[in-house]
């Protein structure tokens, strides 16, 4: 059996987000090149935009302690599908872009 893994670099807090469970959806420009049921490694870049910080707090998170430059969980990915057919409610939708024209790539949390 061949295993295709792919990895996706994720800005803090947004990695973390991820690896807890607590955002299953990414939301890219791109369609996602990824089948029903392959794996996506979530790795936390080594940096963090200006204001990030802010909003990592916000979310219960301490900025020192986030991890950076490491993978941090594995998810299998359900579909991509476009922005405006997904209608996420609550916290995931403050944890992506939505707009009009975006991909939306569902996933599932798989191990931490």
């Amino acid at each position: 059996m061949t295993w295709r893994i792919f990895g996706l670099s994720l800005l803090q807090p947004w990695a973390s987000l991820m690896a807890d469970g607590c955002k299953l959806n990414e939301t890219r420009s791109w369609r996602a090149p990824l089948k029903r049921g392959e794996y996506i490694v979530v790795h936390a870049s080594k940096r963090m935009q200006p204001g990030d910080g802010a909003m990592a707090e916000a979310w219960g998170y301490d900025v020192v302690e986030l991890p950076q430059g490491s993978i941090l969980s594995v998810h299998r990915f359900l579909e991509a599908r476009r922005s405006e057919e997904c209608r996420p409610e609550g916290l995931e939708r403050a944890y992506g872009d939505y707009s009009a024209g975006r991909w939306v790539w569902r996933t599932e949390f798989v191990h931490k």
